[in-house]
């Protein structure tokens, strides 16, 4: 793997490249395994809508083998936000979708298949390299939060003076040097809750308004995807940086964007 990579991408990417692999955490062709998981959790949820969707046998095994690749790959990454996240987005898609069909029966034998699913998953990961690494992390007792809870007490303990316009924009890459691995609490930081009530209509107005259509019974793949895509994006936001990896953000922009692809697809038919 590191001889491809040294092969195919800019030396600095392949540094971090290597520096991941020697803890075990895999990039692939990105540099960065924060990438790589986000793009990875995107193509399974991509993959698994279209096996929801798809009334072909074939289809839907080959969207189905697509997406459980992906999963694999995801958890090679060692990415724990964006796995739980991306199980999250595919359970509230499974969800809209089920109930807009008023086929609350297949929703129920959906919620079998993914505790199967999960029970799978996790024999998998125990006999796997990559997956007991993952689940180690899960259990560490220095920090399993990674550093990230000594991110937020410098959050909660800097602002307290300035809680409604908070620091200014870009104040804590300054005051910290990193960004919070959370979108909200740096965004509170930054802006205040004034500006993180103006994020908070900016993330919600197009989720709430692609789920009123699905429920309304609008369940093209255009829309199931776009909620996949954006409900990934705001739980990863929890623990990760994907509003300001703009490689990550952009998903965010086109999965909404796809919603005004339906309109007008709607509007042409």
């Amino acid at each position: 793997m590191l001889t491809i990579c040294a092969k195919l991408v800019k030396p600095e990417a392949y540094a971090m490249t290597a520096e991941l692999y020697s803890y075990g955490y895999y990039s692939g062709l990105s540099g960065f395994n924060c990438i790589a998981g986000f793009h990875a959790a995107a193509l399974m949820g991509i993959c698994f809508v279209i096996g929801l969707k798809t009334t072909s046998v074939s289809k839907r095994i080959v969207n189905y083998v697509i997406a459980a690749i992906s999963l694999f790959a995801l958890v090679a990454t060692q990415k724990r936000g964006v796995l739980i996240a991306s199980i999250i987005a595919a359970f509230v898609t499974s969800v809209h979708y089920f109930r807009s069909r008023r086929n609350m029966k297949r929703l129920m034998q959906m919620v079998i298949i993914f505790c199967v699913i999960a029970l799978l998953l996790y024999a998998v990961m125990t006999n796997t390299e990559s997956g007991q690494k993952m689940l180690e992390r899960f259990t560490e007792s220095d920090d399993i939060s990674s550093g990230r809870f000594g991110h937020y007490q410098y959050i909660f303990s800097s602002s307290e003076d300035s809680l409604l316009f908070g620091q200014g924009t870009g104040s804590m890459r300054v005051g910290l040097g990193d960004d919070a691995h959370n979108i909200y609490l740096q965004i509170l930081y930054d802006h205040g809750i004034l500006g993180l009530m103006v994020y908070f209509v900016f993330f919600a107005m197009p989720l709430v308004f692609c789920m009123k259509k699905v429920r309304q019974g609008d369940v093209s793949e255009f829309l199931l995807i776009s909620m996949f895509l954006q409900v990934l994006f705001l739980f990863y936001g929890l623990t990760g940086n994907p509003l300001y990896d703009y490689c990550l953000f952009i998903f965010y922009l086109l999965s909404v964007s796809m919603m005004n692809v339906r309109k007008e697809e709607i509007r042409h038919t």
